[in-house]
């Protein structure tokens, strides 16, 4: 779990931990790594800089948050949409069993190649 929250996410461009806490993870490996010492400040002029940065990194995660959805809703409008036939189209049948009666091993998936003569309301065509 330490990995995850400590990992910057692509939607929001920040660590969960950062948004939580207002500031990164010290992780294992930082262990060996000096700690700059702290400029001391008052409890209150401390408080008042970590709201200001909570503040600013949840605006911009918000902002990131509403490209990252509005970009995976094209790509999957993108995917899940069928493709568009017109009449006049050629096209491949597809029919993957076989016909009763017939060898299954013999037989084509697709078959064809078919002209659409007549569109129909409800994005069915027929050959």
């Amino acid at each position: 779990m330490l990995a995850y929250r400590a990992a910057v996410h692509e939607s929001t461009g920040y660590a969960p931990a950062f948004l939580q806490l207002g500031r990164n993870l010290r992780l294992p490996s930082d262990a060996d790594t000096p700690v700059a010492p702290a400029d001391l400040v008052g409890s209150n002029e401390y408080v008042r800089s970590l709201r200001e940065r909570l503040f600013a990194a949840l605006q911009t995660a918000h902002e990131s948050i509403g490209h990252t959805q509005q970009h995976q809703t094209t790509v999957y409008d993108r995917r899940s949409n069928g493709p568009v036939y017109e009449v006049g189209d050629h096209v491949f049948l597809h029919r993957p069993k076989a016909p009763p009666g017939a060898p299954a091993k013999f037989h084509q998936t697709w078959q064809g190649t078919y002209v659409i003569i007549m569109k129909r309301p409800n994005n069915t065509c027929h050959p």
